[in-house]
């Protein structure tokens, strides 16, 4: 049942070290899918005239400058985010029950559900898998002993989109236990933690619009990664 609904081909990318720009840290421009472009094939080679940072605060704006394959000279607008990121699912397996968290979309300007997520700091964090387990904590108030990682390899990451820099860690943690002292929230997050929620709830928030992409699409590598391991949905 799980698997008609679930995505079959997956696309990620290995990250690759940062670079610098005016004491901007940024991601390296030519990062190809390691499945479905190849980065020797002139049909996919793009030439890179150079970017500038149009923007900074907490996130930076570039402006990126490059030809394309059909001898075209173009322009973007890029997002950049200094670090990346990790997304958490939570999965109980004794109830058939997730765990999200509900806080406010700025861009949206609404409330919505979503995974536990945040960034992977390298100054701070000693593997995007701590940086995981530090965010499930902060934002769920749960630790597990069982993670699991959702894209092929553990040092894979799939981009937030076309117009970003941002790179997801995807991870599933099991059996969570709720902790009674948890490390503190940023200052800027205000959340509501939702326990208990069923497949069928989890797949109807999913269909009405209600979790934003990144966090469905964790969520649906997380069914994937569940059906694989022979554990139960309902």
């Amino acid at each position: 049942k799980a698997a008609s609904i679930i995505f079959t081909t997956i696309f990620a990318c290995k990250i690759k070290p940062y670079r610098s720009m005016n004491g901007i840290s940024l991601l390296p421009f030519n990062i190809f899918s390691r499945h479905n472009v190849n980065s020797s094939d002139s049909v996919t080679r793009v030439q890179k005239l150079g970017e500038k940072i149009m923007y900074s605060r907490y996130r930076t704006i570039l402006q990126r400058d490059v030809i394309l394959p059909s001898g075209k000279p173009v322009s973007f607008d890029i997002v950049h985010q200094e670090h990346p990121s990790v997304v958490v699912f939570s999965w109980n397996v004794t109830s058939s029950t997730c765990t999200l968290i509900k806080e406010y979309h700025p861009g949206p300007q609404c409330f919505m559900y979503g995974t536990v997520a945040g960034m992977y700091e390298a100054k701070k964090h000693t593997s995007p898998l701590q940086a995981a387990q530090f965010e499930l904590e902060e934002e769920a108030h749960l630790r597990s002993d069982n993670w699991h990682v959702l894209l092929d390899e553990a040092n894979f990451t799939v981009p937030l989109d076309k117009y970003s820099t941002n790179q997801f860690y995807a991870y599933l943690a099991l059996d969570c236990e709720e902790l009674e002292d948890p490390k503190a929230l940023d200052d800027e997050e205000y959340i509501i933690i939702e326990r208990n929620i069923s497949y069928s709830k989890l797949m109807g928030l999913i269909s009405t619009g209600q979790i934003n992409i990144v966090s469905s699409y964790a969520i649906l590598l997380a069914l994937r990664k569940l059906t694989q391991l022979g554990i139960p949905l309902e």
